[in-house]
């Protein structure tokens, strides 16, 4: 498969963005957006992103969407996500050929001149699948 794809989108909403004067220190955020899939030709492979150099983590919302890297095939369900440079030949993303539900997710983009370095510092689970706790429910105060 190719990337990128051309499977149909729904963009739920995106937001691009634009930092004047960014810390060298830190990440720049490129951008912020929410999309749902439904074909399994949605498939996004780092051996065909070597020009792009920024990471994403990407988080469902519903369905389930799968994450490739050189340990194997996770599936990231509801509630998971996973973080990757994704010009890394080792990583793919997607939509699983078997799924039967969309995959909603929200992704945040960005770069930076050590982008690296800082997702393994705040991510220990770098290049895999991780779960997030859910939202708290409702204080009754």
């Amino acid at each position: 498969m190719k990337s990128p794809v051309s499977d149909p989108v729904t963009i739920l909403w995106s937001v691009e963005l634009q930092t004047s004067q960014p810390m060298k220190s830190l990440p720049r955020l490129l951008t912020v957006a929410s999309e749902e899939r439904s074909d399994a030709s949605y498939r996004h492979e780092g051996r065909y992103r070597q020009s792009e150099g920024h990471c994403v983590f990407q988080y469902t919302l519903a369905g389930e969407g799968t994450f490739f890297d050189g340990v194997g095939e996770h599936r990231v369900p509801e509630g998971s996500g996973f973080l990757c440079k994704v010009q890394d030949p080792a990583t793919a993303y997607g939509y699983p050929p078997d799924a039967t539900a969309p995959w909603r997710f929200v992704y945040v983009c960005f770069t930076g001149p050590r982008p690296t370095p800082w997702c393994r510092r705040c991510c220990p689970a770098w290049d895999r699948c991780s779960t997030c706790p859910g939202p708290a429910p409702p204080s009754h105060s």
